[in-house]
């Protein structure tokens, strides 16, 4: 599982470019593993790939990007999900 999580990030690293319009979706699918509740290893491998989605391509962000990571981190704080990060 992490694995394939590790892929995802891979992939939009190399085609930033080319996907980065995906970043919502992307967002999406690694909190939605952050916040389950009943399965921590899941949500340590969201947590991990989110934190390494963001510092990979921290060069290539726009504003609009950031900001649309940032409020995908402060939704996940706000809903006290089970894994800090």
């Amino acid at each position: 599982c992490l694995k394939a999580f590790q892929y995802l990030v891979s992939i939009y690293r190399a085609f930033f470019d080319r996907i980065g319009f995906l970043l919502p979706d992307y967002l999406e699918l690694l909190c939605g593993c952050v916040m389950v509740d009943n399965n921590e290893t899941l949500a340590e491998y969201g947590s991990s790939c989110f934190l390494s989605m963001v510092l990979d391509n921290k060069a290539s962000w726009s504003a609009a990007q950031l900001t649309t990571i940032c409020r995908a981190l402060l939704h996940m704080l706000k809903t006290g999900s089970s894994v800090l990060l």
